[in-house]
């Protein structure tokens, strides 16, 4: 069974205890209560004061734009790996970052979805586009005589295409 990937809450309480040993040390330097601290782990970041997590992440050495990301990162660090080697695909960015930001049935669904599309040969590349085909044989030539249809397999309603 595959681990979860850690909240932003459970990364943002290993990152604290990491640096100050304590929940009650960390809000002692930073001069928060405790209990402002501890609701961000019970209620999460996106309920809390922007100006209280702001605080949080500068004191912690954290990027602020790391929230959207879904896995918390210093300040100053490279956002994510390159993917992209060229402006064409950028998307492939995009949609790893999506990826990390769901949970695991997110993550089953897009998987299975892009698994669909490409099989489905509608969104591939003109030059690589495969050929469906209905074939059925004739009893009346002793099942020997084959007739066919080409197809687009998105529009099965009715198999309309090229006869062969």
């Amino acid at each position: 069974m595959k681990a979860m990937p850690l909240s932003l809450e459970e990364q943002l309480k290993r990152e604290i205890l990491d640096q100050y040993r304590s929940i009650r040390a960390f809000t002692k330097e930073i001069g928060l209560p405790y209990s402002t601290i501890d609701n961000i782990f019970k209620r999460g970041i996106n309920g809390t004061a922007v100006i209280t997590v702001a605080k949080v992440f500068r004191t912690l050495g954290l990027d602020m734009d790391s929230i959207g990301r879904s896995t918390l990162r210093r300040a100053g660090e490279p956002a994510r790996p390159q993917l992209a080697e060229n402006e064409e695909e950028k998307p492939l960015e995009v949609l790893a970052d999506n990826y990390r930001a769901m949970n695991e049935e997110g993550r089953e669904t897009l998987v299975r979805l892009s698994e669909d599309m490409v099989a489905g040969g509608r969104y591939r590349p003109s030059k690589g586009q495969m050929q469906f085909y209905a074939v059925a044989r004739s009893r009346e030539a002793g099942g020997k005589a084959m007739q066919g249809r080409r197809f687009d397999p998105q529009e099965v309603e009715g198999i309309q295409g090229e006869d062969f």
